[in-house]
């Protein structure tokens, strides 16, 4: 322990403070977080029951907008409509046995809680009405809230299963719609994400003991990650009312706190090691790690969740909600990272060795960085051309949205979607087309509407329902599959088409908007990223050139990371289907992910050098130093990233396998081929352009200030135009 005096000479800026008083009160720090972490154990199983389907519409778009009309012109259809299919190989629909099974079934859905109709459903193609039948589809309106309809949906299938027994299992039912499918996903989706989670640490941990050779110190990173992750959790649970709580929003806050958790909290741990390396005791080594480390930790907190910030601007739910959950994870492995783990260090720290390689200046990193430096525009050709042809099969890049039936085969709402895809593609996708009116108002003419839909051969069935009081309902049954490109542009011809006053919905319009409201953002979001990230970056680095630098890397990395998807996603050889196709939004998610963690290894790096650089005035020197500091801890704290979102492979839903992979491959080529190669290399050819600021008007106070500043070793010291300048002299 070190003296009253010792740690109170320290404190000079607020995370000196911040780390001087974590360390006097380490005990409180943590009961207080020990507490948290028995509470956050209650509330997790509390979050789980809360999941839900994924929210896919729009708030204010077209489709959101006829939902809310048809619920309110026809509350009989309930909060959602689903499809019970009735199936046989030996009877037909119109033999007794059949009929007699789908009576029963009628019967008991019209007593079960939360049903509000029951009513045939024309999902057959109306010109094969003659032809030998085996399917049959009923229309099945259930009424309450999404955590509502997934607790009474058990009884309304078990009234569907009570008819299959009846007939001796010769007729079968299954519930086709959102609840019912979400509800077979949820449990397998929950074991592949536990699946995921375990994989993810079964790798880190060898890693990090290989790595740290300190068994004490990677079981400190890992508790202080795993609480994090808790408390986290807990507060989710309590924010179930307000988010969407859904298996894509778990998955992508469950993977990237897992991975920043542990990559926070190795930087912290590495510095701690030096400090103590160099001779210092355990709470000087813990405050100037949090004081140096710790303020890295914060600025690449802030880069994450400013770029995470970014996707606020898209008007969908799920997008929402995942940044919502990613900004709570990241700011609760921050606060662990910055009070937690510092209090567990200094109690543990007989435990955990030091160790001195910081800036050795003939360390194997700082040897490879000279050899780098000696040949720097060799290795920046090289690098940018493998990159370039990594983003070459980008332009065979399409989006879409594909609802993975593989992953729904085994399941009863994924039975009973092949059986209604089989003979009426189009059927969970209809199309709701509402004409409003008034009870004072005659019903509005609806059959040219209708005769002209029924002429096109886009259109399987037709439905109409009147309400009694001026409105009717349209219903359109297509031939094309909910999330095929042909469905989306069919509800765009109803769109352009329809009667003055018309509102055009259903399922497959909600899909057309989510697709727009995505699609439409992501200029948008890339402007926003680009932005952001430059202005973040002049302020950490007092640099013009090393901002637009990181930009040129991040944009590269993230076009060859999607290049490389479209290789293993594979172009899709059918315009018809969205199958082969990149969902939607995993391009929004995983670009934001790229965007702030590739800025986390750039902060990291950038600022090690530039400690060095205003200490010696070496170039050449200060990047093989910052290069050997960093190395070490960046391949592992990118190794561990990677196991984290390489993980998500294991999973079930195509677009956590597509966010997995692409965020993997983006981390391992930043923190290999950019940050270990190209940066180094770049730094180089710019020599001191790098620290390079153009200076502005400075008042007589600003400038005895700026010349009074001396260079200081812990990489915080105000950045001065005097210093910074082109061919200035470190003194």
């Amino acid at each position: 322990m070190g003296t009253e005096s010792d740690i109170s000479a320290s404190r000079n800026d607020v995370f000196q403070s911040l780390g001087t008083s974590i360390v006097r009160h380490r005990k409180a720090v943590l009961a207080a977080w020990l507490l948290f972490a028995v509470i956050s154990v209650f509330a997790v199983p509390h979050l789980l029951h809360a999941m839900t389907a994924p929210p896919f519409f729009v708030a204010g778009s077209p489709s959101a907008r006829a939902a809310e009309a048809v619920r309110r012109e026809f509350p009989e259809l309930g909060s959602e409509q689903m499809i019970a299919v009735f199936h046989s190989d030996r009877f037909t629909t119109d033999q007794p046995a059949y009929t007699h099974a789908v009576d029963l079934a009628v019967t008991a859905l019209r007593h079960a809680p939360g049903i509000t109709v029951v009513s045939p459903f024309p999902a057959e193609p109306e010109e094969e009405d003659d032809l030998p039948q085996h399917v049959s589809y009923l229309l099945v309106g259930v009424d309450g809230a999404p955590a509502e309809r997934q607790d009474r949906l058990p009884g309304q299938r078990a009234a569907v299963e009570r008819a299959a027994r009846a007939s001796d299992g010769r007729v079968t039912g299954h519930l086709v719609g959102v609840s019912p499918l979400f509800s077979d996903m949820r449990e397998s989706d929950l074991t592949d994400l536990r699946t995921s989670e375990a994989l993810a640490i079964a790798v880190a941990l060898p890693v990090l003991l290989v790595g740290l050779r300190r068994p004490t110190a990677t079981a400190v990173i890992l508790l202080t990650t795993g609480i994090a992750l808790l408390v986290a959790a807990a507060i989710l649970a309590a924010l179930a009312g307000t988010l969407a709580i859904n298996v894509f929003l778990m998955a992508t806050a469950s993977a990237t706190g897992l991975g920043l958790g542990l990559d926070y909290a190795l930087l912290l741990v590495t510095r701690f090691g030096d400090e103590r390396g160099k001779g210092a005791d355990a709470a000087q080594a813990a405050v100037t790690a949090v004081a140096t480390a710790g303020r890295t930790v914060a600025y690449s907190a802030a880069a994450v969740m400013g770029c995470t910030s970014t996707l606020l601007f898209v008007n969908a739910t799920l997008i929402r909600d995942c940044v919502l959950a990613g900004l709570l994870v990241t700011a609760a492995c921050l606060a662990a990272t910055l009070t937690l783990l510092p209090a567990l260090l200094t109690t543990l720290a007989q435990r955990i060795a030091g160790t001195r390689t910081a800036g050795a200046p003939n360390g194997p990193w700082a040897r490879r960085a000279h050899h780098l430096m000696r040949r720097p525009a060799r290795y920046l050709v090289a690098g940018v051309s493998l990159l370039l042809l990594a983003a070459a099969p980008l332009s065979d890049l399409r989006l879409g949205f594909d609802l993975d039936r593989p992953s729904l085969a085994r399941t009863s709402a994924g039975r009973g979607l092949d059986l209604l895809e089989q003979r009426a593609p189009g059927a969970p996708g209809t199309i709701m087309v509402l004409l409003p009116g008034t009870p004072t108002r005659p019903s509005p003419d609806t059959t040219t509407l209708t005769v002209r839909l029924r002429q096109d051969p886009r259109v399987a069935s037709t439905m109409a329902l009147d309400n009694g009081r001026g409105a009717t309902l349209l219903a359109f049954v297509p031939r094309s599959k909910v999330d095929s490109p042909d469905t989306r542009a069919l509800v765009q011809h109803l769109r352009n088409t329809a009667p003055t006053g018309a509102l055009v919905g259903g399922p497959a319009a909600i899909l057309l908007d989510f697709h727009r409201e995505l699609t439409g953002r992501l200029p948008l979001t890339g402007l926003l990223l680009l932005s952001g990230s430059f202005l973040f970056l002049l302020y950490a680095f007092r640099s013009l050139l090393l901002p637009l630098k990181a930009i040129l890397a991040n944009v590269l990395v993230t076009a060859a990371t999607f290049g490389l998807l479209v290789l293993v996603t594979g172009p899709s050889t059918d315009a018809h289907s969205d199958a082969g196709t990149v969902n939607i939004f995993v391009p929004l998610i995983a670009m934001v992910v790229l965007f702030g963690l590739s800025m986390d290894y750039e902060v990291f790096l950038v600022r090690r050098i530039r400690e060095y650089y205003l200490t010696t005035g070496n170039h050449a020197r200060s990047v093989a130093a910052g290069l050997q500091d960093t190395a070490r801890p960046i391949t592992l704290a990118a190794t561990v990233m990677v196991a984290s979102f390489a993980s998500l492979l294991t999973a079930n839903q195509a677009e956590l396998r597509q966010t997995g992979f692409t965020i993997a491959v983006a981390v391992a080529i930043d923190a290999t081929l950019v940050r270990l190669v190209l940066v180094p290399a770049l730094m180089r050819i710019l020599g001191r352009w790098n620290w390079w600021l153009p200076r502005l008007p400075k008042t007589r106070r600003s400038s005895a200030s700026a010349s009074s500043t001396p260079h200081t070793s812990t990489g915080d010291a105000a950045w001065t135009p005097a210093s910074s300048a082109p061919g200035s002299t470190a003194t």
